[in-house]
């Protein structure tokens, strides 16, 4: 096969074009001049050889393969790469878990009734989730999220009393456990100074009325006790004040909560032109913690050896000595970035107070050392401080009893009080009684401390326990103390469950967790934090078994697994389901493996969060490079040069490629490379490689027609021409010197530029010509009926060889003379004008 010059198709092409009239560009775009081959120009919106065919909305890709090491999810992918698109409208027909425009979004869960989370929430972003507060779901108010996935995952925030990925659990009332004590419940400080104005409370998803700067105790508890979310609350003011702003000095209001059991999330306050002295009035939230070391634990003579560490938010401050000083401890904290700026809550203020040293002092009974910490800001009742302590007596050896309290609420705040199962549809607790002896219980409603009350929450002791809880064991078959899967403890008759399963009588399973499809944020651009089935599915408590929400799967439903069709077969039964960090592996470049990776094994960042959760189809034939099946194969009875066997392509695999070709109106090149191989004509043989394929072993001196069969037999290569500057022998010793000289390759049927080929034992090859004809589908001059795998060619072309002749490729490559319209003709087949 010979490679023909342009120049002689170009008068081809014209003389061709003077029999045919296509239409004008169908109104939606414009025609290029007679030297760029009058092509259309569409306008926006429209695409195609003749522009009519509608573009349809591009998105961020859910499932693709990467552009680098760690980098997906790429930009401007046609309905985001899990929808096909309608191109007589231009709108996208997405999978079925996905919505918007361009199939974007990941679709809140729609219950039976086509509410979305059931009609008891409502569908937001995981940015959305980040940007916002409301003290009840979202507990974060000064984080942000800017990956891949901010504005594309979306979940269900609940209403207040609602829970479940779908919002379709109807909450139980919760209380404390009966049987525990020495807990505490929480308490919360606001710090004013006012002579005017009001400010605002809020706490878990409510806001009081406008409390007025002169507020007082008893006004203020009904404005509080008022809020939804609070039930009863004790309000005291500091130095006998008769209201909750001071005019002279700030006054400290103490909340504790009285029904409100738990570590609770933080409360605001928000000032309403509030002021003092016509200037800033001081409105604060108070977080109070104190750090105790015993008395005369260090004292003077015989010191301390070690040091602690003060912990906020995973962020530790440098180490501190057992003699540090209140001024040392506040350094210290001020220093913490999760005190400040990055802090969950905008930047707290520090202070310190107490005692002059932290372990240091005499050994006097009763004169432990104490420091208050104390932090201010708008947000009260933030995270805990930790402690890590190794401070230990020199003269004994023994550590050193630091302790620090605070006054987060330390009580249970269980469904049922853990004393009973919760009905989650309608939101009623079934409590724990029998009286079967020797087995013999009973719980009912409370108060929250163990008297008779209308919580509904199984709190009260309304028998004294005579046995542990019985529950079935289906192993068994039997009733058994604590169903078999936790110890009795005998001394207060309670159950001690075993890991997995919970409830006063261990029979209820928790289910497998997985990192959460949905959830708030973290930190900057941190989220995805473990939850029970990974917030994409309900947990079957009898079993712990997890039922995941349609297109999603795992143990934990922690995968998004691959579109199925309408017999339930993965991607169509034409690829693999596979997932992005193994997509990845097998990424190439032009049929070269790329060597790229998504997503480390240990230690994975956040920004490849999904690296093992996002599963995709990789189809059998990733792209249009298809095996070829030569090197002679049969069509319709015609004998074909190593054809291209057509492959499946699509997001589920369902739809056919298409053949590419070269738009034979624009001039190319074909591909040519040279080798040398300079190795001995008489002995000696070398195989070429190309796109991951090797050739048979070739003798040196093989002559042009023996290598270009061997290269045609590769799947990997439809049709070459091979040439040889020294005659017809593939290798000689003389090429060494002269880099001229070599085996020329000229690619016959890969078009574009293509990646260079290599050879064993390694020989310099070089690209002589780079390949600059197009590869594109249907040749720029037709549409694929991605059903048939065929290219529907416009008016007057037809298939070709790769260089306007005729041929095998099916590609609407070549013009074909033969068409004469009845209406006249033209040069330019984008007009309609007559000649």
């Amino acid at each position: 096969m010979f490679v023909r010059s342009f120049c002689f198709l170009s008068a081809v092409w014209r003389a061709a074009w003077s029999n045919i009239v296509p239409p004008h560009c169908n109104g939606h775009g414009a025609t290029t001049p007679e030297d760029d081959g009058f092509s259309c120009t569409c306008m926006s919106g429209y695409h195609g050889p003749d522009c009519s065919q509608r573009q349809c909305p591009h998105g961020t890709a859910w499932v693709d393969f990467p552009t680098a090491t760690d980098q997906a999810h790429a930009d401007g992918v046609e309905c985001s790469g899990v929808g096909y698109c309608d191109r007589s409208t231009g709108t996208c027909h997405c999978r079925d878990i996905f919505d918007g425009a361009a199939c974007e979004r990941l679709k809140c869960p729609i219950d039976t009734d086509g509410k979305n989370c059931s009609g008891h929430g409502q569908c937001v972003t995981m940015r959305w989730a980040a940007d916002y507060w409301d003290g009840l779901r979202l507990v974060r108010p000064n984080v942000s999220y800017d990956l891949w996935d901010a504005d594309k995952v979306t979940g269900c925030l609940c209403d207040d009393g609602y829970s479940g990925f779908s919002c379709s659990q109807l909450d139980c009332p919760r209380g404390d456990i009966p049987e525990t004590s020495g807990q505490q419940n929480e308490v919360i400080h606001i710090e004013c100074q006012a002579d005017s104005g009001y400010f605002a409370f809020s706490f878990r998803g409510y806001t009081s009325v406008a409390i007025a700067y002169d507020t007082p105790y008893g006004h203020l508890e009904k404005y509080l006790e008022d809020m939804p979310s609070i039930g009863d609350v004790a309000i005291t003011m500091a130095n006998y004040s008769e209201a909750v702003c001071g005019t002279a000095t700030p006054v400290r209001t103490t909340i504790t909560f009285v029904d409100d059991f738990g570590d609770l999330p933080a409360a605001r306050v928000v000032a309403r032109d509030l002021a003092f002295n016509g200037g800033s009035a001081i409105l604060k939230m108070v977080t109070r913690q104190v750090l105790r070391c015993p008395a005369g634990a260090c004292d003077s003579t015989f010191n301390c050896s070690g040091g602690l560490y003060l912990g906020y938010d995973s962020s530790l401050t440098s180490k501190l000595s057992w003699n540090a000083t209140v001024d040392d401890v506040q350094q210290a904290l001020v220093q913490l970035p999760t005190l400040g700026a990055a802090s969950d809550f905008g930047e707290i203020n520090v202070t310190v107070s107490g005692s002059p040293t932290l372990c240091a002092g005499p050994k006097r009974a009763g004169q432990n050392s104490n420091f208050t910490i104390e932090f201010r800001a708008n947000y009260g009742n933030v995270y805990n401080l930790s402690l890590i302590n190794s401070l230990k007596a020199r003269d004994t050896g023994f550590p050193v009893n630091l302790t620090l309290s605070a006054q987060k609420g330390t009580k249970e705040n269980e469904f049922c009080s853990d004393r009973g199962s919760c009905d989650f549809t309608t939101g009623t607790c079934l409590c724990l009684q029998l009286h079967n002896l020797p087995f013999s219980y009973r719980y009912q409603s409370s108060n929250g401390y163990g008297g008779k009350g209308t919580r509904g929450d199984c709190g009260r002791v309304a028998e004294p326990a005579r046995s542990c809880p019985v529950a079935y064991n289906s192993v068994t078959d039997q009733l058994l103390q604590c169903a078999g899967h936790g110890k009795c403890d005998n001394s207060t008759w309670t159950c001690n469950c075993e890991l997995g399963y919970y409830g006063g009588d261990c029979s209820l399973r928790t289910c497998p967790s997985g990192p959460a499809w949905f959830s708030e944020a973290t930190g900057p651009d941190e989220a995805h934090e473990p939850m029970e089935c990974s917030n994409m599915g309900v947990c079957e408590r009898s079993l712990g078994r997890c039922i995941c929400r349609e297109g999603f799967g795992g143990i934990a439903c922690e995968r998004m697994e691959c579109p199925t069709d309408e017999d339930g077969i993965v991607c169509s039964g034409h690829g693999r389901c596979l997932p992005m960090w193994r997509i990845a592996e097998l990424t190439d470049y032009s049929g070269n493996w790329a060597g790229l990776s998504y997503g480390a094994a240990t230690r994975q960042a956040e920004a490849q969060w999904d690296s093992r959760r996002v599963h995709g189809c990789y189809c059998d034939t990733k792209d249009s490079r298809q095996a070829n099946a030569g090197p002679v194969s049969y069509i319709s009875g015609t004998a074909v040069t190593n054809p291209s066997v057509g492959g499946y392509t699509g997001y589920d695999c369902s739809r056919r490629w298409c053949p590419v070709g070269d738009d034979i109106t624009t001039s190319g090149d074909f591909e040519v490379q040279t080798i040398r191989c300079t190795g001995s004509q008489s002995s000696g043989h070398f195989r070429i490689g190309f796109r991951r394929q090797a050739s048979r072993w070739i003798s040196n001196n093989a002559s042009s027609a023996v290598v270009e069969a061997a290269l045609r037999n590769m799947s990997t290569i439809g049709d070459v021409s091979v040439s040889m500057s020294n005659g017809n022998s593939a290798c000689d010793s003389s090429w060494r010197f002269d880099t001229a000289s070599g085996m020329r390759v000229t690619f016959l049927s890969e078009l574009g530029d293509l990646p260079m080929m290599t050879t064993n034992p390694a020989y310099n090859v070089t690209e002589t010509v780079k390949g600059t004809k197009e590869d594109v589908e249907c040749a720029n001059h037709g549409y694929c009926d991605y059903g048939t795998g065929e290219c529907m060619c416009l008016s007057g072309y037809v298939g070709s060889d790769g260089d306007g002749n005729v041929g095998t490729r099916r590609d609407c490559g070549r013009l074909d003379p033969s068409i004469r319209p009845a209406y006249g003709s033209t040069l330019n087949p984008y007009s309609e004008f007559i000649s």
